[in-house]
């Protein structure tokens, strides 16, 4: 039960990617809070995911900020939580769909999207999936929710993060569900 509280914890992570223009890879704090070599001015950005099924037992849903010659990959999961990120306009991208317990997906948007993102103010991402058959997911979109969900997994595992006890066995059991259904 202790791992079923933790999961109530913030489960948004932002893995800060390689500043290509310095060769520096910047600190990401256990909370999802960016922290970069200069005192940067952040912003937070909060997720309202609707998304049929889409509950604690799901794996997290993958995105990718990226802004310049910055990218950060968060992980949000059904209880919508924040990501804080330094000031500045970023292009948001779908990585990979969610995978249910019972092995379904959602169609991921392919087109990005703009957010903005302003010192000490929090703007919020509204985010729709629609269900996805699994007999019309593409091999690209069952891959890519696989290997969505193994990342968040390995970022935890890194981090050293108490939650990968829940997720691990999570995204094992909601992978097995989706490569059963496709049989």
């Amino acid at each position: 039960m202790k791992a079923m509280r933790l999961v109530k914890r913030i489960f948004v992570f932002a893995l800060v990617g390689t500043l290509l223009a310095c060769g520096k890879k910047p600190a990401t704090s256990q909370d999802g809070t960016a922290q970069t070599s200069t005192q940067e001015a952040t912003g937070t950005v909060s997720f309202s995911v609707t998304a049929e099924g889409f509950s604690d037992t799901s794996t997290p849903l993958a995105l990718l900020f990226k802004s310049g010659d910055n990218a950060f990959e968060a992980y949000v999961d059904s209880e919508h939580t924040n990501l804080s990120l330094p000031a500045g306009t970023y292009t948001m991208t779908y990585v990979g769909s969610p995978i249910n317990m019972d092995g379904s997906l959602y169609a991921i948007p392919s087109e990005s999207t703009e957010v903005v993102v302003t010192a000490d103010k929090e703007c919020t991402v509204d985010i729709s999936l629609e269900p996805l058959s699994v007999d019309d997911a593409t091999q690209e979109e069952v891959e890519a929710a696989k290997n969505a969900a193994r990342a968040a997994v390995e970022y935890m595992q890194k981090q050293d993060d108490m939650l990968v006890e829940y997720l691990g066995p999570r995204v094992d059991e909601n992978i097995a569900a989706l490569e059963d259904a496709l049989e």
